[in-house]
């Protein structure tokens, strides 16, 4: 419990002085525009935390992977190290997105929620002995990276300008991450564990998280498919 709140402190504070620090550095932003950019600043730690965090728990237990061996032993580190971050960054971007009034708030809050039940998910005993938890909890948010950062150059054209090299690639390998991770790989997991979870075992918990990550994927596929209308247009665009 102590490991969540100090997560759940860390990031707010950390919000805070970032927030501070935009402020002072640019003095034409406002109060709001100087939080806004806090809170995307630590995002982006958040979601490149999670995502080395999985990298690395995969490279140093490649017997993990291959041999799926029982992992309880390794269930700290995946908790504190991707589960509860998760939890605590996605909840905290709930509070944001309702405070700020985003237009997509509504999306967003289903998105966020069938993230963390997903999570939530992955550290079930099924899943406790195959890649699941790994994946659910930190290797899924490698996309969001690219993301990040295509929202900050869209926000700042002056940073797109900058670094104009940046924003095409960028945005190719968002897509990529996208589609790869999150439209395929992802109900491939998913059917996995539902096949290793042997129907008669399940609890109403297992099947109540279970049809979260299924409406998660649903959202992905939707948004991939739009994602795939975006690039073919603008490679036909290119080229006309």
């Amino acid at each position: 419990m102590y490991i969540f709140l100090w997560w759940n402190f860390g990031l707010a504070y950390s919000k805070l002085v970032t927030a501070f620090v935009f402020t002072m550095l640019f003095p034409e932003l406002s109060l709001v525009q100087s939080g806004l950019e806090g809170c995307r600043a630590i995002n982006f730690y958040c979601v490149t935390h999670l995502s080395v965090a999985s990298v690395y728990f995969i490279l140093m237990h490649p017997d993990y992977i291959i041999l799926q061996t029982d992992n309880f032993a390794h269930s700290d580190f995946i908790t504190n190290q991707m589960l509860i971050p998760m939890i605590c960054y996605q909840g905290q971007d709930i509070l944001l997105g309702i405070v700020t009034k985003r237009a997509s708030i509504r999306i967003d809050i289903v998105h966020h929620i069938t993230t963390i039940a997903t999570a939530l998910l992955a550290m079930t005993p099924i899943a406790s002995e195959h890649l699941y938890s790994v994946f659910f909890c930190g290797f899924m948010e490698m996309s969001t990276i690219p993301l990040q950062i295509c929202r900050i150059l869209e926000d700042h054209p002056k940073i797109a300008k900058s670094y104009p090299l940046l924003e095409k690639p960028n945005k190719l390998l968002f897509v990529f991450l996208f589609i790869s991770i999150r439209v395929f790989m992802m109900p491939l997991v998913t059917w996995s564990y539902f096949e290793h979870a042997q129907y008669d075992f399940l609890h109403t918990r297992e099947w109540i998280l279970l049809c979260a990550s299924l409406i998660m994927i649903g959202l992905h596929i939707v948004w991939g498919f739009q994602l795939g209308l975006l690039v073919r247009n603008s490679c036909f665009r290119s080229y006309a």
